[in-house]
């Protein structure tokens, strides 16, 4: 049975859907979500690994100097060190964005008991529908007086509206786009011994020539200048990724915003 708008929007398991998918099912749709991209920054985070590490060990985790945040996602996701991504959802990410309860529904009110725990609030929209007259002449109105409502207030964001115990940033950031930051991020990680080049061929990270360069200064047969390009756009992948990591350890995901707290640790990069 096919899901409503906001549920497919939503990407999300519940009970509450009415059919509720298979275990098996329900991975598959997770592995291709966002979800899983959060999980995966948690994997990379050196400073993730390290409080999930003394926490665990019990040395003293409220030593590590680490920001609310951050301590809050742990809370939630947990240790991932040892979880592939499956494991780690059939323990706890299916019920981090599982709703909690059904999502809200154009209502009817029939009874005076219906009005009487009725509340106003800017929320809501109380029409009341004079069934005397053409169902043309009602809906044309109705649309006419819900697209006001709607005009008059700011664009509804079904992310920060669903009731989900953890949630996820609106964003239409592509997941190709996330997995391939996180590609280069983990290259950088793993391969300390590569330059930037190096890093960057592995990856396949494509250089811009002709980006905030004056035509004038364009040799395309300058080896140097080519090599100057790589490393720059390698560079700004790894940054970016930095900062979506940054982010996905305190709670925000997707998110490229900067952070303002210490450097995470991750390699620097030397010429």
């Amino acid at each position: 049975m096919k899901k409503n708008n906001e549920e497919e929007k939503l990407q999300i398991k519940s009970s509450l859907f009415r059919r509720p998918m298979r275990i098996d099912e329900e991975i598959e749709v997770a592995k291709n979500s966002e979800y899983a991209r959060w999980f995966r920054c948690l994997k990379i985070s050196q400073v993730y690994t390290e409080y999930s590490r003394a926490v665990v060990s019990g040395k003293r985790p409220d030593k590590i100097n680490v920001d609310e945040g951050i301590k809050r996602t742990y809370a939630n996701f947990g240790d991932v060190r040892r979880l592939t991504f499956e494991d780690w959802w059939r323990q706890k990410g299916r019920y981090l964005f599982a709703l909690t309860q059904p999502l809200k529904k154009v209502k009817v009110l029939t009874t005076e008991r219906d009005l009487d725990t009725l509340s106003l609030n800017n929320n809501k929209l109380v029409l009341e529908i004079p069934l005397t007259v053409t169902r043309q002449t009602v809906m044309r109105q109705i649309g006419k007086l819900v697209k006001e409502a709607y005009e008059a207030r700011p664009p509804v964001n079904i992310y920060a509206e669903a009731p989900i115990r953890v949630k996820r940033q609106n964003s239409k950031i592509r997941m190709n786009h996330l997995d391939f930051l996180l590609d280069v991020l983990e290259a950088s990680v793993k391969h300390k011994e590569l330059s930037l080049i190096e890093i960057g061929e592995m990856t396949g990270v494509e250089i811009h020539l002709f980006a905030k360069t004056k035509a004038n200064e364009i040799d395309l047969n300058d080896t140097a200048f080519k090599r100057r390009r790589k490393q720059q756009a390698v560079s700004r992948c790894i940054n970016r990724a930095e900062r979506l990591v940054d982010n996905a350890i305190r709670g925000v995901f997707p998110s490229f915003a900067k952070v303002d707290k210490p450097k995470l640790g991750y390699k620097e990069h030397r010429f």
